[in-house]
């Protein structure tokens, strides 16, 4: 990784740390959509990699205050609205 991305990683890394709450939210949010989208069969990748992300989101905003992370037990649900449709005629998404 050279000088210029390091740099970057650690801004965003700062920046997930200070707005952890957002991060947590945005992360429950595209759970959803993409377990709706997906479909029940993988449901439970989708929600192991949402458990991994907000755990992650949580270790960084400890790491900025100093203490320890506490891990994430659960998936905070979201109650799903009708998901969007395309954004564009004639995409997937």
């Amino acid at each position: 990784m050279g000088f210029m991305n390091k740099i970057n990683v650690e801004k965003i890394k700062d920046t997930v740390a200070k707005n952890s709450d957002k991060a947590e939210k945005a992360i429950d949010k595209a759970a959803s959509v993409a377990g709706t989208r997906a479909g029940s069969k993988q449901r439970g990748k989708i929600d192991s990699a949402a458990l991994k992300a907000k755990d992650y989101v949580r270790k960084l905003d400890q790491e900025k205050r100093g203490g320890t992370a506490r891990p994430v037990d659960r998936i905070d649900p979201i109650d799903p609205i009708d998901p969007p449709g395309p954004s564009r005629p004639g995409t997937p998404f």
